[in-house]
C-alpha cells in the first residue's frame, strides 16, 4: 500500500524511468513495490552498462537522489553525478576568502538558518581539509573531538564530530546553538567530501547549464506517457508482470519518438 497524489492510499507501485540525455529516449525502466526511489540509481547505471556496453558518463538527478551510498558508488564506477543537496540557500555569507575571520555585520542576515531546528545551518560552517577543522561565521575554530556513529534507514556510518570550545559571549549563540546546548558542534560523515565535490561542480556554470536540462529531459517521458498515449496506470499486477508492462510502455514511447526523427525534414544549411 503507497499513498496516492490525491491523498489516501492504494496497491500501487513506483515507476522509474533512466532517459538518455542526448536522444530522449528511455534507457532503463525499474517498477519497486515501495517509494525508495533513491534505491535505483546504482542499478540503473548497471542496467545501461549491460545493454550498451558503457556506463553513462553522467547522472543528472533530483535532490531526492542525493544520498551517500549513491554518490560514493557513482564515484567508484567513474559516473559524475548531478544531484544537489537536500537542503539549498540562495545566499551563504559564510563563504568567505578567509573564514579565520568573521562574517562581515553586514551581512550576518545571510546566513543560512536550518529550517528544522532554526539555528545556523551546517552550511555556515566551513571546513578545512589541511587542518580538519572548521570555521564558525566569527571566525572561531571547532577542532575534530571524537567520532559518534550514526544510522538513518539502512545506513550505517560513522561521524567524525567537531566542537567549538568558546561559544560563550558569542554574538551569534542565539541563533547558532540549539536549545540548551552550550557549545556549537558539527558533523561530518564519510560521504561529505563527495558532497562538497558534487557542490563546486554544480556551482560552476558548466554544471549548472547540465543540470538546467534535467527536469525536461526527465519529466517528458512521463508527461507524453500519461497524456498522449494515455498511460496513467497499469493493468496487470504482480512487480514481475507490472516491470513487464511499464517495459512495453517505454518500448512503444521510444519506436514513437523515433519515427518522429525519422520523419522529421532534415536539418537546414
Amino acid at each position: 500500500m503507497l499513498p496516492n497524489k490525491s491523498g489516501g492510499y492504494a496497491p500501487n507501485y513506483t515507476a522509474v524511468l533512466a532517459v538518455d540525455g542526448a536522444s530522449g529516449m528511455i534507457v532503463d525502466t525499474q517498477v519497486l513495490g515501495n517509494c525508495d526511489e533513491t534505491s535505483t540509481v546504482l542499478p540503473a547505471v548497471k542496467h545501461v552498462e549491460e545493454q550498451f556496453g558503457k556506463k553513462p558518463a553522467q547522472v543528472a538527478a533530483d535532490s531526492g537522489f542525493n544520498n551517500g551510498p549513491n554518490l560514493a558508488g557513482l564515484e567508484k564506477e567513474g559516473v559524475e553525478a548531478l544531484m544537489p543537496a537536500k537542503w539549498q540557500f540562495q545566499k551563504n555569507s559564510a563563504l568567505r576568502a578567509d573564514p579565520s575571520q568573521p562574517v562581515a555585520p553586514e551581512h550576518l542576515a545571510d546566513l543560512p538558518v536550518d529550517a528544522r531546528n532554526k539555528v545556523l545551518d551546517k552550511s555556515a560552517f566551513v571546513y578545512d581539509p589541511s587542518k580538519d577543522c572548521y570555521a564558525c561565521p566569527m571566525g572561531k575554530t571547532l577542532p575534530y573531538v571524537g567520532n559518534k556513529p550514526y544510522q538513518h534507514g539502512r545506513t550505517k556510518g560513522t561521524y567524525r564530530v567537531y566542537e567549538c570550545a568558546s561559544c560563550a559571549g558569542c554574538p551569534l549563540a542565539g541563533r547558532c546553538l540549539p536549545k540548551k546546548a552550550t557549545e556549537r558542534r558539527v558533523c561530518r560523515d564519510e560521504y561529505e567530501t563527495l558532497r562538497e565535490k558534487m557542490a563546486r561542480r554544480l556551482g560552476s556554470e558548466a554544471g549548472k547549464q547540465q543540470y538546467r536540462r534535467r527536469a525536461h529531459v526527465a519529466e517528458t517521458p512521463f508527461a507524453v506517457l500519461k497524456s498522449r498515449m494515455n498511460f496513467r496506470q497499469f493493468l496487470l499486477r504482480g512487480l514481475k508482470k507490472v516491470e513487464q508492462e511499464l517495459c512495453w510502455a517505454a518500448t512503444a514511447y521510444n519506436v514513437v519518438k523515433l519515427i518522429g526523427r525519422k520523419l522529421a525534414p532534415p536539418p537546414t544549411a
